[in-house]
C-alpha cells in the first residue's frame, strides 16, 4: 500500500494557448490543473484536488479512474481550478471541500447554468474548510494550509496529508510570501507540489527559483513544480532540473508513488 499522486493536468488554463506559441502536433502539451491523491493506493479513497476546465476529458481518459471521485477539494475559486465542475454529474451528492471565499466563487459559477443554478443542483455536498484546521475528507485527515495570495481576509488554501508514514503537501497558486504556519506544517514532507507558473516572483505567484529555495528550506525530500505558464521556456526548466535533481517538472499523466 502506498500514497499515489496522479497529475491529470499541470498548467493553468492549458498550454499551448490558442494563437500564441502554438507548437506542431505531437509537441508537449499541458492541460488545466488537476491533481489526484490516493492516500492508500490501490485501495480507496480517490480524492481530486481542483478541477480545471479540462477535467471531464482528463477523468474519462485516465485508465485507472473510478466511476466517480470520493471527494473533491477546491483550493480557490479561479476558473482554471473550478471550470471543470460543470462536467460532473454525480449519481449521489458528491462531497466538495473548499474555503469560504472559494465557495462564494463556486456559487457564482453555478449560477451561470440556468438548468442547475446552485451547487446543490449540481449534486455537490459542500463543506467549508478553514485554513489551519484539519478535516476528515473521505476518511483521510487533510490539513488546510493558508495561502497568502488573495489577501489575509480571503486566503486561498493548500493541502497537507500525512497518512501511514507518508506525507504530501500542495501549495496551490501562492505568492512568494509563505504564511509562517504553512511553512511549519510542510517541514520535512516527502513530496511538495507547488503551483508556480513563472520564473520571477510577483505578488500573485511565487517564482520557480524561490520555490526551489522554499523546498530546500523546509527540508522537502522532493519538489514537484506544476501549473506551468506560457512564459517559461523548456531551457529554463532544464536548468532547474540540472542543478537540482530532486526537483521534478510536472507533466500531464505523471504518477508518483510515495
Amino acid at each position: 500500500m502506498s500514497m499515489r499522486l496522479v497529475f491529470l493536468g499541470t498548467s493553468g488554463i492549458g498550454l499551448p494557448l490558442v494563437g500564441l506559441a502554438n507548437p506542431p502536433s505531437g509537441s508537449a502539451r499541458h492541460s488545466s490543473f488537476c491533481l489526484v491523491v490516493q492516500p492508500s493506493y490501490p485501495q480507496p479513497p480517490t480524492i481530486v484536488i481542483d478541477a480545471g476546465p479540462d477535467f471531464r476529458h482528463q477523468w474519462t481518459t485516465w485508465g485507472e479512474a473510478p466511476p466517480m471521485p470520493d471527494a473533491i477539494i477546491i483550493t480557490h475559486g479561479d476558473f482554471d481550478h473550478i471550470g471543470g465542475l460543470a462536467g460532473i454529474l454525480p449519481p449521489a451528492p458528491l462531497p466538495l471541500y473548499a474555503p469560504a471565499f472559494a465557495i462564494e466563487r463556486l456559487r457564482q459559477y453555478a449560477a451561470l447554468f440556468p438548468a442547475r443554478p446552485t451547487l446543490e443542483a449540481f449534486r455537490f455536498d459542500v463543506h467549508e474548510v478553514t485554513p489551519g484546521q484539519t478535516t476528515s475528507v473521505a476518511g483521510i485527515a487533510v490539513e488546510t494550509l493558508t495561502i497568502l495570495r488573495s489577501g489575509p481576509a480571503n486566503p486561498d488554501s493548500g493541502v497537507l496529508i500525512r497518512h501511514q508514514g507518508r506525507s504530501f503537501a500542495h501549495l496551490s497558486d501562492t505568492s512568494y510570501e509563505i504564511d509562517a504556519s504553512t511553512r511549519r506544517a510542510i517541514e520535512g514532507v516527502d513530496v511538495l507540489v507547488v503551483n508556480t507558473p513563472i520564473m520571477e516572483d510577483t505578488g500573485y505567484h511565487i517564482g520557480i527559483p524561490t520555490t526551489v529555495r522554499l523546498a530546500r528550506d523546509v527540508g522537502a525530500r522532493r519538489l514537484v513544480i506544476s501549473h506551468r505558464g506560457h512564459t517559461v521556456s523548456d531551457e529554463a526548466l532544464a536548468e532547474v532540473v540540472r542543478d537540482d535533481p530532486w526537483v521534478t517538472i510536472a507533466q500531464d499523466g505523471m504518477v508518483i508513488d510515495l
